[in-house]
């Protein structure tokens, strides 16, 4: 994370049960050409979570989350995971 980034935590307790939801503001350094729900997978993907975890998260299915994944691969002309987290890091 980078100066003026900023992590928001908010608890919410549903069904008896806790959960735990961070929001991330990145200061606008999603790529533009990315849609909003690629803008919020490469989110998840910055909080270190699984496909399978951001389809849990999105209520998608992990085919869905590997689709849009490789979209944003094609878009930003990367190849892979560990490349786009390293772009979007910096």
């Amino acid at each position: 994370m980078a100066p003026g980034d900023s992590i928001r935590k908010t608890y919410a307790a549903i069904g008896g049960q806790e959960l735990l939801r961070i929001e991330i503001d990145l200061d606008g350094r999603m790529p533009p050409e990315l849609t909003p729900a690629e803008a919020e997978v490469a989110s998840m993907l910055l909080l270190g979570m699984s496909d399978r975890e951001i389809a849990q998260r999105r209520r998608t299915t992990v085919r869905t989350v590997a689709n849009q994944l490789q979209a944003i691969y094609t878009k930003l002309g990367m190849n892979s995971r560990a490349e786009l987290v390293a772009h979007l890091a910096h």
